[in-house]
């Protein structure tokens, strides 16, 4: 067995790509990235699942009602593989007979998916304005939600497909905006998200306000982390908004 060769690149998400898209490690290597890895990706199947599960008993035996599915879900984008995932899985999951109809003909209306990126690194809200089939690179990248810091995801295509079918959205949020609703649902509900699961609750609250979507819908928030995991990133932003009350 031999040992593997570590390549350490000291730059954004991205980087790692170029090297193993070059001719001389493509040729000799597997390509193993999350987003075309099916074993990063079955796991992340489960995510749909979960929430589909869990109201299966009103259901039909070996059926899940979609009646109690969610309308919508919002999820946080950097590499979009959660997202694919589960788009995936409702395909399959539709196959096996597991959801019933719910569109009155037959058929099931799958939810909307909503992706969301950081304002400052946001290539797939872009080319989802722009009404681009892909993304192009997003130049100096800079935001506290590190998850989101990719500026050219490898399935950008998938996931602007996805929500287009879905007739879904991808919103691009300020670092500002999703950090005041880190420390609202820090101090108001008890839960300390990370700052790509901030950024869903932030987006939520922007899609209500702007009609969107509607209070009584059945909405499923992602929060992919724990802020715990950020303490010295989550210090830094109160320390940034603390200068920036006092300046103003």
């Amino acid at each position: 067995m031999r040992a593997p060769r570590v390549i350490a690149t000291a730059s954004l998400p991205e980087r790692p790509g170029r090297v193993l898209a070059a001719p001389a490690v493509r040729s000799s290597q597997a390509q193993v990235h999350v987003t075309n890895f099916d074993y990063n990706q079955h796991p992340l199947n489960t995510m749909p699942d979960t929430w589909l599960a869990s109201r299966a008993r009103a259901a039909a035996p070996g059926q899940v009602s979609s009646a109690f599915g969610a309308q919508s879900i919002v999820y946080p984008t950097g590499g979009g593989v959660g997202l694919i995932g589960m788009w995936k899985a409702f395909e399959e999951m539709e196959q096996l007979g597991w959801v019933q109809s719910n569109d009155g003909k037959g058929g099931y209306i799958r939810p909307k998916m909503i992706a969301v990126q950081a304002a400052g690194c946001a290539p797939v809200a872009r080319a989802f304005d722009q009404h681009e089939p892909a993304s192009q690179m997003w130049q100096n990248a800079h935001t506290f939600a590190s998850g989101l810091r990719v500026p050219k995801p490898y399935g950008d295509y998938l996931i602007l497909d996805i929500v287009r079918k879905s007739n879904g959205a991808v919103l691009a949020l300020s670092d500002e905006v999703i950090f005041a609703s880190l420390r609202d649902w820090a101090s108001k509900e008890g839960i300390y998200l990370s700052p790509e699961g901030a950024a869903a609750t932030a987006a939520y609250d922007h899609l209500l306000t702007s009609g969107f979507l509607q209070p009584t819908d059945r909405v499923v928030l992602f929060n992919t982390g724990s802020g715990n995991k950020y303490t010295d990133v989550i210090a830094q932003a109160f320390v940034d908004a603390t200068q920036s009350m006092l300046s103003s």
